[in-house]
């Protein structure tokens, strides 16, 4: 076969698949359409584009400890911070400037993540705990919905675990909280 015959061929082809494909065309507007076959039920709506997933909700007090929520495979709009102390403060990842990873003060620590935010005011978050390079690279692709402390007197025993054992917020000297 020449090319012309293969490609127009090929035409064919994918236009008896597309009238295959097709219904009949219905009276009205698609809302109004009666299915081609009475009996057959409607079919479902679709279910919502992103559902909530109960493991990417905000954990409450009494949960089981995770440091941060699922990676997300789309961009983050807020980065919330949950603590014993505080039960939500979150921040824009539009407001994130700076990602920084300090080194370990003590022997055998874990970096400490300094996250800065620029808004009305400038705050830096530092985030100390073990494991959290891992966590650095997913919030610079803004793909953590929140991360959350270690409650006290808690332990995680499973050295591989990302843990938080400390999330400060904190308003930057000299910052003004004047727009």
């Amino acid at each position: 076969m020449s090319g012309d015959r293969i490609w127009s061929r090929g035409i064919d082809i994918l236009a008896e698949v597309g009238r295959s494909a097709r219904t009949p065309e219905q009276p009205g507007t698609p809302e109004q359409a009666t299915p081609a076959n009475p009996a057959t039920p409607p079919p479902e709506a679709p279910a919502a584009a992103w559902p909530l997933d109960e493991t990417d909700a905000i954990p409450d007090i009494g949960d089981a400890y995770r440091a941060h929520g699922r990676v997300s495979n789309k961009p983050e709009l807020m980065l919330a911070f949950i603590t014993p102390d505080n039960p939500l403060e979150a921040f824009a990842y539009g407001d994130l400037r700076r990602v920084r990873v300090i080194r370990a003060k003590e022997a055998g620590g874990g970096p400490i993540l300094l996250l800065r935010f620029l808004e009305a005011e400038i705050t830096d978050v530092t985030i100390d705990g073990r494991n959290l390079l891992g966590l650095a690279d997913q919030i610079l692709r803004h793909r953590i919905p929140w991360l959350r402390g270690l409650p006290p007197h808690r332990t995680i025993a499973d050295p591989m675990a990302t843990v938080i054992t400390r999330i400060d917020i904190r308003t930057a000297a000299g910052s003004s909280n004047q727009a």
